[in-house]
Order: structure tokens, then sequence, then C-alpha cells
């Protein structure tokens, strides 16, 4: 994985109604609930029993072997998660995408590139700007700390499109299924530095105009 420096653990996001952090130890188990919650209860996750990445579900929380790589970032409401997503780098020379799919050799050969997933917001503050303040305050830790790409894939149109409108994610034309019996097709999405920088002050705005339209 990619070495990262030591970080305030408190981030105040640009809104005085959520802090974004880097999650502790204790706030990780609540982070792998929260997507449990979401992925395997709500969406109907089916988990294949021999899947390479050794997910699994564990006392109500979603469980791999990437875990020891990760660095998971959440936000918070009350002192409550309400969202988290989690960036991984390799194990034992592969991201996690790996055991799926080929990657790209700009992505494959970069070393400060990191795989994100495990996206999962509260059902009750989806429609809130949540999901915003992490992106944003995730994109400050990676620029902070070295990274200079970034890659996911998601299902289109949706959430795929959003990804790409919101996020400032690349879609592209690669595309695969995670099992073979997986009804969902996925595209790869990936973005560079600058790309990074430019999504970092669109969401600044964005969450300043969300924060001013609610007063």
């Amino acid at each position: 994985m990619v070495a990262c420096p030591v970080m305030p653990r408190s981030m105040i996001a640009p809104t005085a109604q959520f802090e974004v952090r880097v999650l502790n130890s204790r706030e990780i188990i609540a982070a792998k609930k929260l997507i449990y919650q979401v992925l395997v209860v709500e969406q109907n996750w089916r988990i294949p029993p021999d899947n390479p990445s050794q997910i699994r579900v564990e006392s109500e929380m979603l469980c791999d072997a990437y875990d020891s790589t990760a660095t998971w970032i959440g936000v918070f409401h009350n002192n409550i998660l309400v969202a988290c997503n989690r960036s991984i780098g390799k194990l034992q020379g592969n991201f996690e995408l790996e055991n799926y799919h080929p990657l790209p050799t700009f992505l494959k050969n970069n070393q400060a590139a990191l795989e994100l997933n495990r996206l999962a917001v509260k059902k009750e503050y989806r429609a809130s700007c949540a999901v915003l303040v992490l992106a944003h305050g995730q994109l400050q830790y990676f620029l902070a700390n070295g990274i200079n790409a970034l890659f996911t894939t998601s299902v289109f149109p949706r959430p795929g499109n959003f990804y790409v409108r919101r996020f400032g994610f690349i879609k592209d034309d690669l595309t695969f299924q995670y099992h073979p019996d997986d009804p969902h097709v996925v595209h790869l999405l990936h973005m560079d530095i600058d790309r990074m920088k430019e999504t970092l002050v669109t969401l600044t705005n964005s969450i300043e105009r969300y924060t001013l339209s609610s007063f």
C-alpha cells in the first residue's frame, strides 16, 4: 500500500452540519456494520463463498482480505457515523479489482494510485450533502498524502452517472462482471491528480451552495 504520513484525524467539513475524519478501529467496526446494512440487507448482495477477496459477513459486518490495507474515512452527524468509504492498496502485489479483471497498465504500475470501494450512506442521510462531504474529505486527504490517481467500479446508469457527474470520475470502456452469475456489468472509473484537484474545487462549491440553500 502507498505509505501515507500521519494526518490529523479530524477534518472539519465545509459545512457545520457534518464532520469528516479518518476512522479509528472502533469507528471502522461501525463502518463495516453500515456497509453490511446497505449492501447486504438493503441491496441484497449475494456473496459467492469462494470469492477471491474473501468477502464474508462476520457479526453483521462486511469483511474481506483487503481490510488489512484499508484506510477508512467517515462522515459524522452528532457523533453518529452516517457515511463511509475506504481506500485500499495492493495485497500480495494486486489491487482487489485485479482478482476479477486485469487493470490498465497506467493504474497497475502507478505506485501512488488507490482503489476505492465500500461506499455507504445511512438511508435517512441520502438526500443530504453527506456523500459530497465524504468525497471532499477523501480528496483532501489523498492530495495531502501524495496520491495521484484513484479508481473504482460502478454499474450504469445508476449510480455510475452520479459518480461521473458529482465525483469527477472518467468512465472507462473496460467492463466486466465480478463473478459469472453476477447480473451486473460494471465499468471501470478513474481520475488523475488534475481531475482530483478540479473535483475538490467543484465539491467545495457544491457543498457551499447546498448549505446556503438549507437556511
